[in-house]
């Protein structure tokens, strides 16, 4: 029966989450390098968001001074209804029904960050090096999963691309 296959997987599910925690829990970082360098530690996963590239000048989304706080509607090639809409909620701007309507409102906002990726305007920060030393230095990476589309990690030669999961897509491979 399927239901008692569920059961099981619950049961084995809530049984990993209530384990006790791994028995060493670094307390420093020299703690924390010591556990990576051992064998107890076998793979290493990173997820990643914008924390990961800000330092090298690419502003974020939500933070104040961000793009959607100076989100300037009425710069964009677009209706009055549709300016009033990303002014009342300026993640309008990226919603695919203005998308489907008014490409322009997007594709204008877009526009700087694109060419600025093109012409290399930003550089990999001390964190995207941290993750390619960390790899050459182990060889322990399994994955990269960034939030960023920035692509900033392709400028770390030492890093594989096949380890790199941008889950939002990536400008540097379009």
């Amino acid at each position: 029966d399927d239901d008692d296959d569920d059961d099981d997987d619950n049961h084995q599910f809530y049984r990993f989450v209530n384990e006790k925690p791994h028995p060493y829990l670094p307390k420093s970082i020299k703690d924390l390098a010591k556990f990576i360098k051992s064998d107890d530690c076998q793979s290493i996963v990173i997820l990643a968001g914008a924390g990961m590239s800000r330092s090298s000048g690419i502003p974020d989304f939500r933070s104040a001074g961000g793009m959607y706080d100076t989100l300037q509607p009425e710069l964009f090639t677009a209706t009055d209804e549709q300016r009033a809409r990303m002014w009342l909620d300026p993640t309008a701007v990226f919603d695919k029904p203005l998308f489907l309507e008014n490409p322009l409102p997007c594709l204008e906002c877009k526009r700087p960050f694109i060419l600025g990726i093109k012409q290399r305007k930003w550089r990999a920060t001390v964190a995207h090096r941290f993750v390619e030393l960390l790899h050459e230095k182990t060889g322990k990476l399994s994955r990269l999963y960034t939030q960023n589309i920035d692509g900033l990690e392709g400028q770390c030669k030492n890093l594989s691309k096949d380890l790199v999961v941008p889950v939002h897509g990536s400008l540097d491979r379009v």
